[in-house]
């Protein structure tokens, strides 16, 4: 049986990330704390890509009476939903009108919350940002503190490590444009979106006089002072 690691992400351990494996690759889950959430006074944790096989180390430092919003990231980020339903039945469960959509019929997991439905619950400092239009229904979780801001996205920006699996494996992640470093992921591109406008859309959230720091679901957290200018050249690359 695997140890489940959780570690923490950022200097004041308010956004914890642990690995697991998934039917493609194993990326990470990571619970970000919200502080005193709703009438009751309870402690609120939102769970960004809800993984398999983390639940029972999660519950070691979730109180019980804690809040959780379970997020599907994208419409591919899905099957942890119910055992963290299960776990914790009072979770309120959270994505994009497309992951809804998709999601709902597939799954027994009841309603489907959308990004602006919980908007006032979270903390200033916490906000949900969906992608422009996609098949994936990709949305990314904005954490600003007081070193720098911290983004939480899916599919979309990959940073590798090194590219695991076999042969067939390596090379179906490198026609998605997929290798070692920060990357963008091609399958995203070619759904139905507006590249120009997605590379704009990113411009725009990346701007500001704090540093970003990428925490993707898959691969390693991207802490460099290149990083908006890396974000600018993977989507010219694309629009060429």
């Amino acid at each position: 049986m695997t140890t489940v690691v959780w570690r923490p992400a950022d200097p004041a351990a308010q956004i914890l990330r642990a690995q697991y494996t998934a039917d493609f690759g194993q990326p990470y889950c990571c619970v970000v704390k919200l502080g005193v959430t709703g009438k009751e006074g309870n402690e609120g944790y939102l769970v960004y890509s809800p993984g398999r096989g983390l639940v029972e180390s999660a519950q070691k430092f979730l109180p019980a009476s804690a809040q959780l919003f379970l997020l599907a990231p994208s419409t591919g980020h899905s099957l942890g939903l119910q055992p963290w339903r299960a776990a914790f039945p009072s979770a309120q469960i959270v994505g994009s009108a497309i992951a809804a959509k998709r999601l709902g019929g597939k799954l027994s997991i009841g309603a489907i919350e959308q990004p602006d439905a919980i908007a006032t619950i979270l903390p200033k400092h916490i906000s949900l940002h969906e992608l422009p239009p996609n098949r994936f229904g990709e949305v990314w979780v904005r954490v600003e503190m007081d070193e720098a801001v911290y983004w939480l996205v899916c599919d979309t920006l990959m940073n590798l490590e090194r590219l695991e699996g076999g042969f067939l494996v390596k090379r179906l992640m490198k026609w998605y444009g997929l290798g070692e470093g920060l990357h963008l992921h091609k399958l995203f591109t070619r759904g139905n979106i507006n590249l120009a406008k997605a590379g704009a859309w990113m411009k725009e959230r990346f701007s500001g006089h704090k540093r970003n720091i990428l925490i993707p679901c898959h691969g390693e957290i991207y802490d460099r002072d290149d990083f908006v200018a890396r974000i600018e050249e993977l989507i010219q690359s694309q629009l060429r």
